[in-house]
């Protein structure tokens, strides 16, 4: 059963998306599904979030209020930084400990990657003040573009949205949490072709805000140089096309189709990353047993043999389940310990219900073990979705 706490509808209409921006034109490359989910906000409460991508968020919005007035008399120091980071987690600790399933992540000192975050944002955060005046960061004009932070601006006649982090005179800034790079082979890495993109797609939507491409787009990460790319007016405007043709190819495909799972394209590729995979009807249909080692995780819906058995002195349940699919080549599984504080809602789970479990762990042994990602649930609660 959804926890008490909470309050979202579970039955979904998915309908035509009005516009694309530089995020959701990565998600439709990947699966017009998955942005379809991405757009609805109550969705989210079904689903489990990353602590990593909080710590991402956070970064970003310090980086961004580091130019907003403020009452302090200390406002170039590390007294600001440490001010609008603390702010930012609390805020994230907050929502997450209101969420049926984040509440698991309480402790934002445990969410993966915590103290090297803080670390370098607080040294991008003094290179960003040492660099330039706050004050004057609020009004002055670099050349025939203004410096501007975290404006939405749309182009394409509405169709392409964005918010670029800095637009400064000829450049872009966009800020990283991660790594710029994908690792093509064993000692050779190229930057990663999303970022790019996103670079050009904001090159565009300046253009047709301030009448000027920019010259250049910077990658800044926490760690590591800067990636300067040079942004070409052609190629910023094809790739404006075709996010837009992108999102038009979208929503003619959701027009048509008389069921969720024609939406998608479903892979292990596609699938590995998307936190929607509990909830998604197409996932359901297409995943099997040559998933497993690419999508990275197990996952199998089948039937409960028996209630979930209490285990280790009452701290834990164990699961068995007739696989009627998955990842798994077994048609008998065994899945434990799941935590009884991560997984209340087991103690209300009974023999013969149909239940979704997935982010597993397939252990040497061929047993599936729970990670700190997992998630189960009963058919009978996941969100229904219609067109």
């Amino acid at each position: 059963m959804i926890p008490s706490k909470h309050e979202a509808s579970s039955d979904f209409k998915l309908g035509l998306i009005p516009a694309v921006s530089p995020t959701l034109a990565e998600i439709l490359r990947n699966c017009p599904l998955q942005a379809n989910f991405y757009r609805l906000r109550d969705l989210n409460h079904f689903v489990l979030s990353n602590p990593k991508a909080w710590l991402g968020i956070a970064y970003h919005e310090v980086m961004e209020k580091l130019w907003l007035p403020i009452n302090d008399d200390d406002s170039t120091g590390e007294h600001l930084v440490e001010g609008l980071w603390t702010s930012a987690i609390t805020t994230l600790q907050q929502r997450a400990l209101a969420h049926p399933l984040d509440s698991r992540f309480e402790t934002p000192e445990k969410w993966p990657g915590y103290y090297l975050v803080r670390a370098c944002l607080n040294i991008r955060a003094q290179e960003a003040l040492n660099k330039s005046s706050r004050v004057r960061s609020l009004s002055q004009s670099v050349d025939a573009t203004p410096h501007v932070r975290e404006k939405q601006l749309a182009a394409m006649g509405g169709k392409l949205i964005g918010k670029p982090d800095v637009i400064s005179g000829e450049e872009i800034w966009d800020y990283k949490s991660g790594s710029l790079y994908d690792e093509v082979s064993e000692g050779t890495r190229v930057v990663k072709e999303g970022y790019v993109r996103q670079l050009l797609l904001y090159g565009h939507l300046v253009k047709e805000n301030y009448g000027k491409y920019p010259v250049r787009g910077k990658l800044l990460p926490m760690q590591g140089e800067t990636v300067e790319i040079e942004l070409e007016p052609e190629e910023c405007a094809k790739e404006a096309v075709d996010a837009v043709h992108l999102l038009d190819s979208a929503n003619a495909k959701l027009a048509d189709s008389t069921d969720v799972p024609a939406i998608a394209t479903p892979s292990p590729s596609s699938c590995r990353w998307c936190k929607f995979k509990v909830v998604c009807p197409a996932f359901w249909q297409q995943v099997d047993v040559t998933w497993g080692e690419e999508l990275g995780s197990a996952a199998v819906r089948g039937r409960l043999k028996t209630t979930p058995t209490q285990i280790h002195n009452g701290q834990a349940f164990s699961l068995s389940i007739e696989v009627a699919a998955g990842t798994s080549g077994e048609k008998e599984i065994t899945v434990a310990p799941l935590n009884k504080e991560t997984h209340r809602s087991l103690s209300e789970f009974k023999q013969g219900e149909e239940v979704r479990i997935v982010n597993l762990f397939l252990r040497r042994n061929g047993q599936l073990a729970p990670t700190n990602a997992t998630v189960c649930y009963r058919e009978s609660d996941c969100p229904a979705f219609s067109l």
